[in-house]
């Protein structure tokens, strides 16, 4: 008995060659029958699929696997020997076994289907004929299961692919290759082993993992797991690439030693720990709602979905599978570290953005406030000037009544003086009209009472623009007024008025003493409306147009401008959701075109300032 099982042990290795003879169907079926009869109890349906590929379908299989291995590795021209030797291939039969277990079952319910195909090696060998596994690092799993949901639908997609078998008659005079003699097992209860005799295991690779995956300084790392070798492990990996590594038996150790000495760079944390669970670690150490202080790796066996869901919504950032891969935990160690630092860069950078904004908010309002003072001394000047002349009527008719009135007293009045009199009284009603009418064009310019948004007439602002710039009009400047039908617009109507004021008053300012200040006003759509104001005057260079809305930018020189009307202007329009247009011809004028929503557009940053 013991020789039979040697001999099938034996038969069971690779094969390297195959003949090409066609392999007997109830054969085939008989050993994936007996591999896959039994199945333990806790699954209700059989926990495994089997294909057997054979003809031009195995050729079909081959052709597709090899084209996925070409673009998963970026080649174009990826052949079968990318698979497997070209003797291999030529197998008359492959046999492909997919798994069904859930991944919640987690990596050890994945020996049940593995002791499934190494039972169809050993009956494959037993029957005579000889098997070579393809590694799964040969084959695209994706590419196998695509394929083989032609056959077994479209579920399968949802399975995993377990292995892939040449099976067929060995060629002749080829045998497996010898096993070799395996390893002897160590006896517990039956006296001390015979460690001298033992065969060596490799150690563990030690060496300094390569320059981009290293510590970029002495970071800080904190480890937990409740095994002695993982922790060894661990310390050791991470010691060689740089780190400086501290390991906790125990939750509470760990979190003790964070709070006096603070947040490392990076935490990794077993999933299984004698005082708390791994995940309940994670949210004291992220905690909950809060900052993460830094980024967290779960080493863990599990491999199911349900549960690394869990660990997102605790905090984790990265699984590693136990046992830890070196390579892999170099990589998302040096990654997470990285990333980390540089959120926390990005987040220093942003909070003293925000205090520069702020600052120059400050500066900004500052410079806009000392806009409106120039603007408001050009105001108090023409105001001055229109006001003075009959001011001036009105200080010298009181001198003539003053006169007049005298003569009265001494009983000297003539007919002449009663008529000069009425004339008087006249001209110094006219005077006072005219200056009641310029201080309530000025109150309606500046809207004192009105400084929320209202729906207004834009043709009244105008006017009272109009009036309040006659100083600069009168000379020799006609007013072209082009007026359609407007609706009511929903603004600010000081700010609006400043507008045009701003916009009047450069146009003034671009023509001297002789030109013509036209102003149109049209509906563009039942949404928005337009206010052009155009000037006769020198115009703009085209390579000073772009820079004509910058604050500080001025065309005028420093008697004249402080270069912050237009950009106040801009910073009105854009704040009431509109937009303003410039076309300037040099020698032959510019016009500005303003457009308004009808309804006012709420804009935050520009209530802000």
């Amino acid at each position: 008995m013991n020789d039979v099982i040697e001999t099938i042990i034996a038969a069971a290795g690779d094969v390297e060659r195959f003949k090409p003879e066609a392999l007997p169907k109830e054969l085939l079926e008989r050993i994936v029958a007996a591999a896959t009869g039994f199945r333990p109890l806790r699954f209700a349906s059989p926990p495994w699929r089997v294909m057997i590929v054979v003809g031009d379908e195995r050729d079909r299989l081959i052709g597709r696997l090899a084209e996925a291995l070409g673009r998963h590795w970026g080649s174009t021209s990826a052949g079968p020997r990318g698979l497997a030797s070209e003797s291999v291939l030529a197998a008359p039969a492959l046999l492909v076994v997919f798994s069904l277990i859930p991944l919640s079952e987690g990596t050890e319910a994945y020996g049940v289907v593995a002791g499934a195909v190494q039972s169809m090696v050993l009956l494959a060998a037993a029957a005579g004929l000889g098997t070579h596994r393809i590694p799964s690092a040969h084959v695209v799993p994706e590419a196998a299961l695509d394929y083989a949901a032609e056959f077994l639908g479209p579920q399968i997609r949802g399975g995993d692919l377990v292995t892939l078998l040449a099976v067929g008659w060995p060629a002749t005079g080829e045998r497996p290759r010898p096993p070799s003699p395996g390893i002897r097992p160590v006896w517990a209860g039956d006296g001390p082993p015979d460690l001298d005799n033992m065969p060596s295991t490799p150690a563990v690779d030690m060496r300094p993992p390569a320059e981009v995956l290293r510590a970029r300084g002495r970071e800080r790392v904190l480890c937990v797991d409740p095994y002695p070798y993982n922790r060894a492990l661990l310390e050791a990996q991470l010691t060689r690439a740089g780190y400086e590594v501290e390991v906790y038996h125990d939750g509470a150790s760990l979190f003790a030693r964070v709070e006096a000495s603070g947040a490392p760079a990076l935490y990794i944390v077993s999933d299984t720990l004698p005082d708390t669970h791994g995940f309940e670690l994670v949210r004291r150490l992220t905690g909950s709602g809060q900052e993460k202080h830094a980024p967290v790796i779960v080493t863990a066996a599990r491999r199911d979905s349900a549960f690394r869901i869990a660990g997102l919504s605790a905090g984790v950032d990265y699984y590693l599978r136990k046992p830890v891969n070196a390579v892999e935990l170099f990589t998302a160690a040096r990654i997470l570290v990285d990333r980390h630092r540089l959120v926390a860069d990005l987040r220093r950078a942003n909070t003293e953005l925000a205090r520069l904004l702020e600052e120059l908010r400050a500066t900004q309002g500052r410079l806009v406030q000392h806009a409106k003072m120039a603007a408001l001394g050009q105001l108090v000047a023409g105001v001055a000037h229109e006001i003075n002349t009959p001011l001036a009527a009105v200080v010298n008719n009181n001198d003539l009544f003053l006169r007049i009135f005298g003569r009265m007293r001494q009983g000297r009045i003539e007919e002449r003086d009663l008529a000069a009199i009425e004339d008087l009284s006249k001209v110094t009603r006219l005077a006072c009209a005219r200056m009641s009418d310029i201080v309530r064009t000025l109150r309606t310019f500046a809207r004192l009472d009105e400084a929320d948004v209202k729906a207004v007439d834009l043709h009244e602002g105008l006017e009272s623009t109009l009036v309040l710039i006659a100083h600069l009009t009168k000379s020799g400047i006609a007013v072209d007024r082009r007026y359609g039908e407007l609706p009511r617009v929903e603004c600010h109507p000081n700010q609006i008025n400043q507008v045009f004021m701003n916009l009047c008053v450069n146009a003034c300012q671009a023509m001297g003493e002789r030109g013509t200040l036209t102003i149109t006003t049209r509906v563009i759509d039942d949404a928005a409306v337009e206010v052009g104001i155009a000037d006769s005057g020198v115009g703009i260079a085209p390579d000073k147009l772009a820079r004509i809305f910058d604050p500080g930018f001025t065309t005028k020189g420093a008697p004249l401008g402080t270069g912050l009307g237009l950009s106040i202007v801009y910073q009105i329009v854009e704040g009431h959701g509109g937009e303003i247009a410039v076309e300037s011809v040099v020698g032959r004028g510019t016009r500005f075109a303003v457009r308004l929503p009808v309804h006012h557009v709420r804009n935050a940053e520009h209530d802000h300032r």
